[in-house]
């Protein structure tokens, strides 16, 4: 009988490949996936979108969370102003911290 593997969510960042406005990819390092893989775990990649509802189902559904590295996060959010050069990205903070109070409440590995 196989073992039931543990599955782990990562969150991702957004980015931009090339000269388009804004960023429109979201992924994560194969290093992430590999790592997790490599020691029995399923990785599942959460992308960044606005459908809270669906992301709270999948955490749900996850053993645990790892949040990978990125962009700072908004300044604001710590009530600090923004300094020139700062790159953050509102919509991952969003999610993230939506991840995190799920973490938190749901008592998931991190």
């Amino acid at each position: 009988m196989t073992l039931k593997r543990p599955k782990i969510l990562i969150t991702v960042p957004a980015f931009t490949v090339d000269d388009r406005p804004g960023p429109d990819y979201t992924g994560v390092r194969l290093s992430y996936v590999e790592a997790i893989s490599r020691f029995g775990g399923l990785p599942i990649i959460l992308p960044l979108m606005d459908d809270f509802d669906a992301i709270e189902q999948i955490v749900r559904d996850c053993d645990g969370v790892v949040f990978s590295g990125g962009e700072d996060i908004e300044p604001a959010r710590y009530g600090e102003e923004t300094q020139v050069g700062t790159e953050f990205c509102k919509k991952r903070d969003a999610v993230e911290f939506f991840v995190a109070d799920l973490v938190e409440k749901l008592k998931l590995p991190c």
